[in-house]
């Protein structure tokens, strides 16, 4: 393959007065098949989509050499051509094109081919050398000239329809041929409308539109001028959709062997006219991965119902009207391929399949929004949970998009287009939230060790107190004795609210001690029974399991989906861990619900989907913070590559989040989530009744207590028995009978 850029000849262009007309100035040589060639290659030149540079490729196949080579001659003739000459040869599959194309960064925004006879010419071969180019652009004007001339024009016509037919197979639609048969001298270009009603959106090739009549005449020939008028005025093509033109013609009278070219449009065929703003309620196939939550989802009855109460019962007319009012300015440059005879009559709605009607979300209102604008329809074929699988259905031609919350996968992006994304997800951490902390010391955990060192202060100084009382006053207490026994008696007030002393007999002193220790116990008593059952019913927690190192220190199962594995490639000790245990979990919701009831299970998950997804124990979840995220990622569609749509999708998709719409969708689903809670909590018992667990250390508080007083009961017993009736002489025993006494 070769890079030739020529310094062309001069040539003058003289455009007459009437409309369409471009008159060339050839050599005597050059007959009417490089002219007319020539002069309709230019005018489609500029039919492409919108490109910077001017690059045409042209390609050279072994067969038709004579007239390949009179076309070359006349490309090279003329410097004022606007193009820049790219040429290949599809049989060259070797080292030479790479090598050529090194400095070629620039896509063609014409592609033209010379074909004889199909039944020889392999196009595939064309086809696959062109999509192999590294500049390659598919939309691109292609423009094909019929070297075979047939014998009437209907031969022709038919032989362009399989030429047109071999193109739309291959996914290229802007495509213009050019031929002549042997019924007249005329140069004629059809092309076919991709999104006529007839031609089945693409997929077939019933209705072949007539673009321009090209004739070359000699000079002082007016005669054969007006006949060849009369000629394309006669002729019998197909002329539904041309324009009522009045044909016009110029002459050259400064040099009498020079021609004329007379070019008449029909039609005009740009970019935007072959994939127009209405495209006849053609259908879109589009697949998602099952409920993706927000994105798209099934919803039952009675979801639709708190749905429908919810929003103003003119919201849903008043997005269309708004969002119609907008689209419409920015399709206002653009000639529209149908007259209003195609629009229904149904305000240009289209008609949603059954299966639809049960389906909402992000995704889905904003498709409901492409099929209203572009009418189309989309028609959901396909299902599935294994993403893979409907990425290969993506490259295979099954389907036209997909969605579900779908990140583009760098492995598939040469051979798939993304939309403009409309949605930021984060992909992150969901492990079981941490359970409740029943520990035995539940029941004192109303207390600080600040008011338990107030107290121990308080028993520490009223006992020495009392005890300074007795000494002073010179009133003993045969039950008090000593400090420890006073503590002992001061610890008890506190607890029961019980003196047990005959205070007529103390001294005043004394009287106030135990006075300030009743009071005292009475606070403390019931600050104590008050924040109790707060307590008992509301419980400490384990500790969170909140960042990634935790994941790794925990030794925790990893459950990953498939598509999610290639984010795992992270440096450090835990990763490594990660990548050396997790495993690959099929169904999301499965394995979120297990991880609620299962404190060493951790899923990564996309952070939206386990917020909104209401199959899963949300309020059993904990989600990592936004800053221990495995992955934030756009969210957008995925198409074929270079789908011809693309582009008219993604101007939708911008105005839709430029006029704030995507904001609003977001906020009526969290609206339904929260008032789905609201009722979850409203069904709820009002009351829940404790269990064992909650106050069991206080059992067993209580029953260390009755087990030390039974001992020391035990204890006085076998003194008194040994002591008594025994009459031993055991000083410790004698001793603790005469502290018992």
């Amino acid at each position: 393959m070769t890079l030739v850029l020529l310094q062309l000849l001069a040539m003058r262009l003289v455009v007459g007065s009437g409309f369409g007309i471009n008159l060339m100035q050839l050599p005597q040589v050059d007959k009417s098949q490089v002219a007319c060639t020539l002069a309709l290659l230019r005018k489609y030149f500029d039919y492409s989509d919108a490109l910077s540079g001017s690059v045409i490729c042209v390609s050279i196949t072994p067969f038709n050499r004579d007239v390949q080579e009179r076309l070359l001659q006349g490309l090279n003739q003329h410097e004022d051509l606007p193009w820049t000459l790219l040429t290949t040869q599809p049989q060259d599959r070797g080292k030479t094109q790479s090598e050529n194309l090194k400095g070629m960064h620039e896509k063609p925004q014409c592609y033209f081919l010379i074909v004889g006879d199909l039944e020889d010419e392999d196009l595939e071969e064309t086809f696959g050398q062109w999509k192999r180019m590294s500049n390659w652009n598919p939309f691109a004007q292609f423009v094909v000239y019929l070297a075979a001339v047939e014998e009437t024009d209907d031969e022709m016509t038919d032989l362009m329809v399989e030429l047109l037919l071999t193109f739309m197979n291959n996914k290229l639609y802007n495509v213009n041929v050019i031929g002549q048969s042997e019924e007249n001298s005329f140069y004629y270009a059809k092309t076919s409308f991709p999104y006529h009603p007839d031609n089945n959106c693409g997929n077939r090739v019933i209705n072949v539109d007539l673009l321009d009549a090209c004739s070359y005449e000699e000079d002082n020939e007016e005669d054969e001028e007006e006949e060849s008028a009369e000629e394309v005025n006669d002729s019998e093509f197909p002329m539904e959709r041309s324009a009522d033109l009045g044909s016009s013609q110029e002459s050259n009278n400064s040099n009498q062997n020079i021609g004329s070219i007379e070019v008449e449009e029909y039609i005009r065929a740009r970019f935007e006219d072959k994939f127009p703003h209405d495209l006849s309620g053609c259908p879109i196939r589009a697949a998602y991965r099952g409920s993706w939550e927000p994105y798209i989802f099934t919803i039952s009855s009675e979801s639709t119902e708190i749905t429908e109460s919810y929003q103003e019962p003119s919201a849903t007319n008043e997005l269309t009207n708004e969002t119609a009012t907008q689209y419409d300015d920015s399709y206002a440059d653009v000639d529209d391929y149908n007259n209003a005879d195609h629009v229904d009559s149904n305000n240009g709605q289209v008609e949603e399949p059954i299966g639809q009607a049960k389906l909402t979300g992000l995704e889905f209102q904003l498709l409901e929004t492409i099929a209203q604008r572009m009418h189309v329809t989309i028609e959901f074929t396909l299902q599935s949970s294994n993403v893979f699988h409907l990425f290969q259905q993506l490259i295979d031609g099954k389907i036209d998009v997909i969605v579900g919350g779908i990140d583009e996968d760098p492995s598939i992006s040469q051979v798939v287009s993304s939309s403009t994304s409309y949605h930021q997800d984060e992909l992150t951490w969901c492990v079981a939230r941490a359970k409740r902390k029943h520990s035995f010391f539940n029941f004192l955990a109303g207390f600080n060790k600040y008011a338990w060192f107030l107290l121990l202060i308080f028993i520490i100084s009223s006992s020495l107190a009392v005890l300074a009382a007795q000494k002073v006053s010179g009133f003993r207490l045969n039950s008090l004795p000593n400090f420890f026994s006073i503590s002992i008696r001061m610890l008890g007030i506190l607890l029961t609210q019980a003196i047990n002393v005959d205070a007529q007999t103390m001294p005043l002193v004394l009287r106030s001690l135990f006075a300030l220790a009743f009071y005292m116990a009475f606070f403390f008593s019931n600050t104590y029974q008050s924040f109790l059952i707060t307590t008992l019913t509301t419980p400490t927690t384990l500790s969170q399991i909140s960042h990634l190192e935790e994941i790794h220190g925990n030794r925790m199962t990893i459950l990953v989906s498939s598509e999610h594995v290639r984010h795992l490639d992270k440096e450090g000790e835990t990763f490594k861990y990660i990548r050396e245990k997790f495993q690959i979990c099929y169904n999301i919701v499965d394995c979120l619900n297990n991880a609620a009831d299962n404190e060493h299970i951790a899923v990564a998950v996309s952070r939206q989907h386990a917020f909104y997804n209401a199959r899963i124990q949300r309020d059993k979840l904990y989600c990592f913070d936004r800053r221990e995220s495995l992955y934030v990622y756009p969210v957008a569609m995925l198409l074929p590559k270079k789908f011809q749509l693309l582009q008219q999708i993604n101007a939708i998709i911008q105005n839709v989040i430029e006029s704030g719409h995507m904001q609003k969708w977001a906020r009526d689903l969290d609206m339904v989530r929260l008032i789905h809670e609201k009722i979850a909590r409203a069904q709820e018992d009002d009351f829940k009744s404790l269990n064992l667990s909650q106050f069991h250390g206080a059992f067993a508080f209580a029953g260390a207590l009755l087990l030390l007083a039974s001992g020391v009961f035990g204890l006085e017993c076998l003194v008194h028995w040994s002591v008594v009736q025994r009459r031993t002489r055991l000083i410790p025993l004698r001793w603790l009978h005469r502290r018992f006494r």
